[in-house]
């Protein structure tokens, strides 16, 4: 406003004075004319955004004329706007099984403004990691790692919007708030770990080993958890019931042969799919049962006897040639074995080991010795007894079979022998004889000869024990030699003896020094000490005594030699000049033989070194003080020289910085003395602009001599260095309310270069000159009003220059100052989301949290942090910060009069406040078991009662809601399958196609349960004892099995006489069951007693003869209430065979002759006349023989 745009020109041809105006709608709204000059200015701030053309009419006037003329002004754009959010807040809701790449919601915001202050690019303000990618460009929002609402149940943050205006860029937030729900996505975790038990072996089935407890890891929704074997119980040694308990299911035996003592049992938990939400997460569990040992095994020998052959020359202390094995199954301790030996035998046998644990191979050891001619034979027993409890043990039987042995050795005269022999002695000459005798006899008592170690120096006769040489000897190689003999006898061990030949020595061998030339070096004038030159002799006696002398080399006799010692000593002074650095001398050896003398003859050799005895110096013209300019690279300051009038090393210099380089700038040639700034090191004046560099010449002697010289370096200054900011903030933040001239931040800067290249002066570029800087102090000042909601943030470009009075050879610096305009507090939080519905779980324990309540507050920083707190309530607190409702009490659902508990919530933004109904809903839990009317019912049915007629009705109740409180019924036990009850109505019935039998099962005690629908079901129980009265639906059953029965009696059998006896039996019971017998087809021969069992009578006598089989039916019959249409009845056939007995006389059968007449001349033999007689009786009582 006020800006000059344009200046209008006009001419009149008369020269008449001209003035200026604007008219139209337009025109005088936006500008002003200065009448005179024509100069335009605006009058109030166009909006490109509202309008981006306009035409305005001016007019020019001379007094008597007037001339319009229409401009047409576009607006260019510039960067006023900050991009607008579609919602504020944005909410969404997330399940937390959403794959990684999903979209979760999309920003959209518009900027009005054009060109780039009209593209908005999106970004999270930075509040540490999150789970989410935000698109820069799209605004779409994506996940871009796992969510877990165990971990973080919802997230809230700020998006910011920004145009991308270069130079003036705007921005606006908003709050992002992302509620995670919650997914069947954790699997089941165990509590109450670890598991690991230990129980005895003899342990009874049923007993507990351990609970298993597993919760869902899903805290949001949990399920059910039911529990399963994996592995580890392949044997059925364990059972598993839905409560999670492991119990015994059968008899555990610890001493199995491979068991080692621990089942490794994994379990898996399960979850149930319940409420509609997805099963079948699961975690599995290891954890071992360990099996105590209990004694209930005895030691065991593999086998119960053993025979070994010994032989009777075994050591004592020998382990015999036997193992016996022996185990005990028992674990431990008790597995404890304590060997023994027979009494008798246990000072001549040992056993080992003595003791051992679980299993061992026994040996038996010799501890007397044995004798072939005193026993052949050795029998004993040993034994096995646990360590812990003697009565158990195993026995075993041992028998060992001596063998006959040479028992008596070969013995020598002497226990060594020693003989003298010349080195000259000839080959197979005889030194010496050996001799030996054995007690023994036949050919336990021939000894053979033999050597040990003899390496082809010396042989033996086998039989004579004559030693011969074998070889040459050879005193100075070996001046004795030992040699070990044996006489062996027949099938005996050997017995040995040491032969010590010395040999005596000759003289023949000529000294040998240890080393043909020796050498040794000297400095010049000093004394050759401790040098000596060695030879030795390899003979013995004067032969092998040495003496020295020098032959050769000596002229001017500066040397000299001991004779006996070999020791080399200088007698003149050395002179390097005069000898010429080296001398050579001959040095002969010589033995004392008597009659020939050897020698031998060794070089020594001399080195004489030089002494150093000159220092180098330097010359005292050298120059000592250089400039050098900063920053460049490597230039040589100057060359240093130093002389020694030595020669050689003692005369060579070389060149070294000794002190003042501390940091290594400074180089110097070691040859030539040049002195350089290092390679790649550029000197600084701002760090330091003087050195003093001492430096040193040595020569190169063996203990040098030096000089040194001070060398002082002075560094110019160069305009190197920039202005640099200090302490700059980046950003500071300014309430929207601060006044004009306020002086916001005073901006400091150092530049270490000194006079002019070191004086600075400030600017800054402020496009909309809302803020100005004091080009010499550096603050800055307020010099616009802020408006927050117009431009939140100001970025200012904070410049310094140094140099300023030459600008040719400045220097400067600029940072960018971000200023922050804070907000007022003007507005109010706001819930989102509601109403707001939450639920809970009765019976949960206090502190259980429910969802987050959610408020936002369109206000900035501090003013829009929102506090939560509710205004009344018995049963929840809530989270001062997140919004998260926590109960404060055990809330019992059926205690309530209604399932929702209202609560007032409010939310603070420290100022201003909002508040909110929240309704929470108590969830039912299934803590209420069903309850029976009767927990004992008692009724009576006849046992003929057919399916489906009630026989009780039963009645359960339960307090809690939907299925948890739905009941239904089912028999647990007692039934037999004879009765059902209807699952709904819990009417108990006889099952279909089933029936009662009294006979069978006169009362049922049935076990009733009554069980709701919930995922986790609660369940009760009542009895209800049936007793089932009997009818007549049995008939009497004869005890014998056979159809009918046959028996035999005599038939003299006397009247009234006992016959046999039959039973009958009736299942029904006494009512019913009273059984009375009855007799058919008896024809008066028989009778039976009506009611009690006992046998059939005979009434009257029997006639074999007249009736030799008699055919009865007996029929017994039931009570049947005395009733005769309603009696059941059975019948069982008995046939009697009558046996005979002799109760006949024979009859003659025909005429009876009483006189019959002869021929005289009848023969012997004749028949004369026959007669035939008959009797009744059977067998051997109807047979009939004849006499006279």
């Amino acid at each position: 406003i006020s800006n000059h745009v344009i200046q209008l020109l006009a001419s009149d041809p008369r020269g008449r004075p001209l003035t200026f105006s604007v008219k139209g709608d337009i025109g005088p709204k936006y500008f002003t004319v200065d009448t005179n000059t024509g100069v335009v200015k605006l009058r109030k701030a166009f909006d490109r955004e509202v309008d981006n053309q306009y035409t305005a009419k001016f007019n020019v006037s001379n007094g008597l004329y007037e001339v319009d003329k229409l401009a047409y002004i576009t607006i260019t754009d510039v960067n006023d706007n900050a991009p607008l959010f579609d919602h504020n807040p944005y909410i969404a809701n997330v399940p937390e099984d959403s794959p990684i790449g999903s979209e979760i919601l999309r920003i959209a915001a518009s900027d009005p403004d054009s060109g780039f202050g009209g593209i908005v690019q999106f970004s999270i303000a930075e509040i540490g990691e999150l789970p989410f990618r935000l698109d820069p460009d799209s605004g779409v929002m994506t996940l871009q790692s796992e969510l877990d609402y165990e971990r973080l149940p919802s997230y809230r943050f700020d998006v910011i919007a920004r145009d991308q205006d270069d130079e003036r860029p705007m921005s606006s937030s908003v709050a992002v708030v992302i509620m995670v729900d919650d997914v069947q996505d954790t699997e089941p975790r165990f509590v109450g770990l670890p598991y690991d038990r230990t129980i005895k072996e003899d342990v009874e089935r049923g007993t507990r080993v351990v609970t298993i407890s597993a919760v869902d890891g899903d805290r949001g929704r949990p399920n059910d958890v039911v529990y399963s074997f994996v592995s580890g119980n392949n044997d059925g040694k364990f059972l598993l019931d839905s409560s999670g308990d492991v119990r015994v299911a059968s008899r555990i035996d610890r001493d199995v042969i491979g068991f080692n003592g621990k089942y490794k049992l994994t379990i898996s938990a399960t979850e149930i799919g319940t409420r509609g939400l997805r099963g079948g997460a699961f975690s599995e569990i290891s954890f071992d049962v360990t099996i105590d040992d209990v004694n209930d095994e005895r030691p065991r020998f593999e086998r119960g006897s053993y025979r070994i052959r010994v032989p009777e020359t075994t050591a004592v202390g020998t382990s015999l040639p036997l193992v016996i094995r022996l185990e005990d199954n028992d674990q431990g301790a008790n597995s404890d074995v304590t060997m023994s030996v027979e009494w008798e035998w246990s000072r001549s046998i040992a056993i080992s080991p003595v003791t051992f644990r679980s299993r061992s191979d026994v040996t038996l050891i010799l501890t007397k010795p044995l004798d072939y001619e005193s026993q052949r034979r050795i029998q004993f027993r040993i034994f096995a007894n646990e360590t812990n409890d003697p009565s158990l043990f195993s026995e075993c039987d041992i028998t060992i079979d001596v063998i006959d042995e040479n028992d008596n050795a070969p013995l020598f005269d002497n226990t060594e022998y020693h003989v003298n022999v010349s080195e000259n002695t000839e080959v197979g000459d005889v030194i010496f004889r050996a001799s030996a005798s054995d007690g023994d006899s036949g050919k336990f008592g021939r000894i053979f000869y033999s050597l040990e170690d003899a390496l082809g120096d010396v042989t033996i006769g086998r039989k004579s024990g004559e030693i011969r040489l074998a070889t040459t000897l050879d005193y100075e190689a070996q001046k004795t030699k030992r040699f070990c003999f044996d006489d062996v006898a027949f099938f005996a061990d050997d017995t040995k003896r040491n032969l010590r030949i010395s040999i005596d020595d000759v003289n023949d061998n000529a000294p040998l020094f240890t080393k043909s030339i020796y050498y040794v070096t000297l400095k010049e004038n000093a004394r050759l000490r401790h040098f000596r030159v060695e030879a030795t002799d390899a003979d013995n006696g004067d032969a092998g005594i040495v003496t020295y002398q020098i032959s050769g080399g000596n002229d001017k006799g500066v040397f000299s030699i001991n004779n006996v010692t070999g020791d080399v000593t200088n007698v003149k002074i050395l002179d390097y000049e005069k000898l010429g650095g080296h001398v050579t001398l001959d040095v002969t050896a010589q033995d004392g033989g008597t009659d020939v003398r050897h020698s031998t003859t060794a070089q020594v050799v001399i080195r004489i070194d030089d002494v150093n005895d000159n220092p180098p110096k330097f010359p005292r013209s050298t120059q000592t003080s250089f400039q050098v300019q900063e920053n460049i690279f490597g230039p040589k300051i100057a060359k240093f020289t130093a002389y020694d009038v030595d020669s050689g090393d003692n005369g060579r210099v070389t060149y070294s910085i000794v002190s003042g380089n501390d940091d290594s700038i400074f180089t110097i040639s070691p040859l030539d003395g040049e002195l350089r700034i290092a390679h790649g090191v550029e000197l600084d004046r701002e760090q330091r602009s003087d050195y003093n560099v001492t430096i040193l010449a040595m020569d190169g002697g063996e203990n040098p001599l030096n000089d040194t010289i001070v060398t002082q370096i002075h560094v110019v200054d160069t305009n190197d260095n920039s202005p640099q900011l200090t302490k700059f903030p980046n950003r500071i933040n300014l309430s929207e309310d601060t006044v004009i001239g306020y002086p916001v931040y005073r901006v400091v800067a150092l530049d270490p270069d000194s006079g002019n290249f070191g004086q600075m002066e400030f600017s800054i570029d402020d496009v909309d000159k809302t803020f100005s800087i004091n080009k010499k102090s550096g603050q800055i000042y307020l010099v616009k009003s802020l408006d927050r909601e117009s431009v939140s943030e100001y970025n200012l470009h904070v410049i310094v220059r140094d140099n300023p009075s030459d600008l040719s050879n400045s220097r400067t610096s600029r940072r960018t100052l971000q200023i922050i305009v804070d907000d007022v507090n003007d507005e109010t939080p706001q819930f989102v989301g509601i109403p707001y519905i939450g639920e809970i779980t009765e019976n949960s324990p206090p502190g259980t949290q429910t969802s987050p309540i959610l408020a936002v507050d369109a206000d900035d920083g501090a003013n829009s942090y929102v506090t939560y707190s509710i205004v009344t309530s018995s049963y929840f607190v809530i989270d001062h910060q997140t919004g998260t409702l926590r109960t404060i009490v055990n809330i019992d659902r059926e205690e309530m009069l209604d399932d929702v508990i209202e609560v007032t919530v409010r939310a603070s933004d420290g100022t201003m406040t909002s508040e909110t109904v929240a309704r929470v809903t108590v969830k039912d839990l299934n803590d209420n078991p069903p309850r029976f009317a009767s927990r004992r019912v008692r009724t009576r049915v006849p046992e003929d009662m057919t399916c489906c007629r009630v026989i009780a009705r039963m009645s359960a109740s339960d307090p809690d809601k939907d299925d948890n409180g739905r009941l239904f019924y089912t028999i647990v036990s007692g039934a037999h399958d004879r009765f059902v009850v209807d699952r709904e109505t819990g009417i108990i019935s006889v099952a279909p196609g089933q029936s009662l039998d009294r006979e069978m099962t006169s009362q049922y005690k049935l076990v009733v349960r009554a069980t709701d629908h919930a995922a986790n079901p609660l369940s009760s129980t009542a009895v209800v004892m049936v007793t089932v009265d009997d009818v007549n639906d049995s008939r009497p059953r004869f005890l014998s099995t056979f159809q009918q029965i046959s028996m035999e009696i005599p038939e003299d059998a006397e009247p009234g006489s006992f016959v046999t006896s039959v039973t009958a039996s009736d299942r029904d019971d006494a009512a019913y069951g009273d059984v009375t017998y009855t007799l058919h087809g008896d024809l008066g021969f028989f009778t039976i007693h009506p009611n009690l069992v006992i046998a059939s009578s005979l009434a009257k006598p029997l006639d074999r003869e007249i009736i030799p089989e008699h055919q009865l039916t007996i029929v017994a019959s039931d009570n049947a209430r005395g009733t005769k249409n309603n009696r059941r009845t059975t019948t069982k056939k008995v046939v009697m065979t009558l046996s005979d007995v002799n109760d006949n006389v024979p009859i003659f059968t025909g005429p009876l002759v009483t006189s019959f007449e002869v021929f005289e001349n009848s023969t012997p033999g004749s028949l004369l006349s026959m007669v035939t007689a008959a009797d009744r009786d059977h067998g051997r009582f109807g047979h009939v023989t004849y006499s006279l």
